[in-house]
């Protein structure tokens, strides 16, 4: 059903399916143009359908099991969540009028005519989760509510202009594009841990927030080719069975080293993967005897001369042996074949004949090509690396590409070169973080000392002219088939290859590039991220560093924990002279917690030391270096230099916090949490996974009438099975409706337009959510019920907030409206957690 390449397995083919969700269509109202339009849209609301029925494992049965090998431990454990979104692609082309054109060449305007690509992508999605769990003994116990969440929105907005003349012929394209990602995650924990039979209670109310965005504003970029592109004539020639491949740029090196061998030392054949040639090493080594001492007899056991040498008394044997009889010696050699034949060359003369024997073994040097030709009117070999490894090549043997200078990999290739690539683009990219309710107090730290915020907004414009390179390919099937679109059916081909132009592919890849990389100076995501870091990890009491200098002198500090590492550079120094440098921290109250003194002597201009500098207090630390000359005393130092640095407090845990560590650590919990091991494993142990799909394989649908895609498809085949279905894709009349579907719905022609008009002003979470659909009463009256009980400290309500009492969140109702795989995960994540705090005494 095609190339192992770009199979996809069952389990692959479900993943993809249940976590990534392409969908939509296309269009343009403009009644007056034929489109080609087509897509997909996916509803995440139905990830947990798809999933059972890609896996054939009920995710709402398992979850339920969780929950109930948790409650039979003695864990109370409630697991909740809501995803509601969409996902949409949608691609549509069409041509829009002509235009003149003026190649590069100066050969005169040309009229062409604009065929546009429009792609459109749109997703949003909101997803909110909770874990509600509680458990005690008489040493510990939590009552935890969890809670997470978030949202993630995709836009793309691409306008591709080909110009392509009378005759196919393409002299260049225009793309205009813009972008925008915004992703946004919360987390709440809130709650409390207590010991000693609920006497030792800490509260938690720990809230984190995050937001990261990046737009691509506006970008347009326009290429011209050197020379007018062949590539839409070959594309309409190709056949099926037939390869083509796009290279835009300078294009590969042409030039082929060959080996040229003579056949009558070489012998090269197919091995089944390459060539193996046997080159002849020469002639055979000898081993000269006189029989005056030597005698050789022939051993029908063995097939062997066996020889024996009185003069020593040792003994010999060799595969082929001549005896001179008037000469006095014997030739011998094991250069040959062990046979039964030797025994009859005795009295052969190969050896003063200056010959080879027969059977000699002399093409012991084997060399390996992936490429080799033979010239029987040359008598030679002529292999090459150049041309990669083919199991065509098989053949090659017959070919004439030596001789006529030219390359089997030319065949179905292309290669343009581009005149100007230009465009410009402005982005903006922006980051969020906030940290609150961490128990710093509990640790000896002032209340607060964990919060933590840091926010960036950086935007960027340019423009650019450079070099353009890309590379693509089409594999083109044998066999047609008859897909239906707006009640018309079309003769379609399957393809391996993108569903875009391939001239839109490579330059919509090159525009996002160079706006991704923006300006020389400009700052990108990862420098944002990386500084608000730094800035958190400073605040929180983390590493920091400092430096100053001076005339002649230079300080750098940093600092983690109370160490601080201290660097001192010194520079313009006469080296007829001997100085030292002094150098001292005080704290905030002035009072100096480390000092040291660095000896510079003669014969030195310039100095670089290091150490490492301790206190016992915490706050802003001061190090100041003084320049002297050795002896100078109290007398005014040569220069100075100052640097202040903070030096963190030191964690140490609370009264509160050693309680519920010990109280943990001497609980029952690690026989709990046993239970639950050994109650869900045999909860579990019933569930199998049950693929409904052995083999599956995603195409382009080509037609050929009008040269251009009209489509994709996944098919998907049943185990033991020669049937295929049709997973994804329009009707077909080569497959039938899978029997085991997914919730994507395809589009083509008039639905496909009539859904981009539909989406195509979306462009915020409001706009591409239904949140009417998002049914996240239920977690939040959940949540609401569990914190009512507690203190503002643990999360629950001030003081004039009301009773917090929640309607029909009552267990009996069934507290499952969605469970993700990946919330599987991460509330098994977050329960072992909790877990962890059973951990052991300091």
């Amino acid at each position: 059903m095609g190339s192992n390449t770009y199979r996809l397995s069952a389990v692959l083919l479900a993943v993809l399916l249940c976590a990534s969700a392409l969908p939509q269509s296309v269009a343009a109202d403009e009644s007056t143009t034929e489109h080609f339009a087509f897509g997909m849209e996916y509803d995440w609301t139905n990830m947990n359908d798809d999933f059972e029925s890609m896996t054939g494992l009920p995710l709402d049965d398992i979850l339920a099991d969780i929950m109930q090998s948790a409650d039979d431990a003695g864990i109370e454990m409630v697991l909740l969540e809501e995803l509601t979104g969409t996902s949409s692609v949608i691609i549509d082309q069409y041509e829009d009028g002509t235009k003149m054109f003026n190649p590069p060449d100066g050969s005169g305007s040309v009229e062409v005519t604009k065929h546009v690509t429009e792609l459109t992508i749109r997703h949003g999605d909101v997803m909110d989760m909770a874990m509600i769990t509680e458990w005690s003994d008489a040493r510990a116990g939590w009552d935890l509510t969890i809670s997470a969440g978030g949202g993630s929105l995709l836009n793309v907005d691409a306008y591709y202009v080909e110009y392509r003349d009378a005759n196919g012929l393409i002299y260049g394209h225009d793309v205009d594009m813009s972008m925008a990602t915004e992703q946004s995650f919360y987390f709440d924990l809130q709650g409390h841990l207590e010991a000693d039979d609920g006497e030792s209670v800490m509260p938690l109310n720990i809230h984190m927030e995050m937001g990261v965005d990046y737009s691509v504003d506006s970008a347009q970029s326009e290429i011209v080719y050197s020379e007018a592109s062949e590539l839409y004539q070959a594309m309409s020639a190709l056949e099926g069975g037939e390869d083509l491949y796009w290279g835009i740029g300078e294009g590969e090196d042409n030039y082929v080293y060959w080996y040229g061998m003579d056949e009558a030392d070489t012998y090269c054949e197919w091995s089944g993967y390459e060539y193996e040639c046997s080159t002849e090493s020469g002639s055979v080594d000898w081993d000269t005897w006189s029989d005056s001492y030597f005698e050789c007899y022939w051993s029908n056991d063995y097939w062997v001369w066996d020889c024996y040498d009185s003069y020593y008394g040792d003994f010999y044997y060799y595969n082929y042996c001549e005896h001179y009889n008037t000469s006095g010696y014997y030739a011998c050699t094991s250069d040959t074949d062990n046979t039964w034949e030797m025994e009859y060359y005795l009295y052969e003369t190969n050896y003063e004949d200056g010959t080879n024997p027969p059977y000699a073994n002399v093409y012991a040097n084997i060399d390996y090509y992936p490429y080799c030709e033979y010239y029987g009117s040359l008598g030679e070999f002529y292999c090459t690396y150049d041309f990669d490894w083919d199991d065509d090549y098989e053949n090659s043997l017959g070919w004439t590409h030596y001789e006529d200078g030219t390359s089997p990999m030319d065949d179905g290739e292309i290669w343009d070169e581009v005149e100007s690539n230009t465009g410009a683009f402005a982005t903006t990219t922006g980051f969020d973080f906030e940290l609150t309710g961490l128990p710093a107090e509990e640790m000896g730290l002032p209340d607060g000392k964990w919060d933590v915020s840091a926010s960036d907004t950086a935007t960027d414009a340019g423009s650019f002219d450079e070099d353009f390179e890309c590379e693509m390919g089409m594999e083109l099937f044998e066999g047609t088939q008859m897909i239906t679109t707006d009640g018309d059916q079309i003769e379609v081909m399957q393809a391996y290859t993108t569903p875009l132009p391939f001239g839109m592919t490579c330059h919509i890849a090159n525009l996002f590039v160079h706006a991704f990389e923006g300006t020389e100076d400009a700052p990108t995501l990862a420098d944002m991220i990386q500084d608000s870091t730094e800035d958190i990890s400073e605040s929180m009491g983390g590493e920091s560093d400092s430096y100053a200098s001076s005339d002649q002198l230079s300080i750098e500090a940093y600092t983690s924990g109370d160490e601080v590492d201290v660097y001192v550079e010194s520079w313009d120094l006469n080296p007829d002279n001997n100085y030292e440098i002094f150098v001292s921290m005080t704290d905030s109250d002035g009072i100096t917690q480390d000092a040291r003194t660095f000896d510079v002597n003669d014969g030195w201009d310039s100095s670089w030391d290091h150490d490492e500098f301790y206190s016992s207090e915490w706050g802003e630390h001061c190090i100041t270096a003084q320049l002297k000359n050795q002896g100078a005393g109290g007398s005014a130092p040569i220069d100075t230099v100052s640097t202040c640095i903070e030096i963190p407090k030191q964690p140490e845990p609370s009264a509160l916090v050693e309680s519920i560590v010990n109280g943990f650590s001497e609980s029952t919990l690690d026989n709990v949490m046993e239970n639950f091991g050994s109650n869900l494993e045999y909860r579990l142990e019933g569930y199998e996974t049950d693929f409904p799909y052995d083999d599956g394989d995603m195409f382009v649908l080509w037609d050929t009438t009008n040269d251009m895609v009209v489509g994709f498809q996944m098919v998907v085949s049943t185990e033991n099975s020669n049937l295929w279905y049709t997973l994804i894709g329009p009707e077909s009349d080569s497959y039938g409706d899978a029997p085991s579907p997914v919730s994507v719905t395809y589009f083509s022609g008039q639905q496909a337009i009539a859904q981009e008009a539909e989406i195509i002003d979306d462009s915020t979470l409001e706009d591409l959510v239904d949140l009417s659909q998002h049914n996240d009463e239920l977690i939040e009256d959940a949540i609401e019920e569990s914190l009512a009980d507690n203190s503002p400290e643990a999360g629950g309500p001030t003081e004039g907030e009301g009773d917090g009492t929640a309607e029909g969140a009552d267990e009996e109702s069934g507290l499952l409206p969605f469970i993700s795989p990946a919330f599987t995960i991460a509330m098994f994540a977050a329960a072992g957690l909790v877990a962890s705090l059973r951990s052991r005494k300091d």
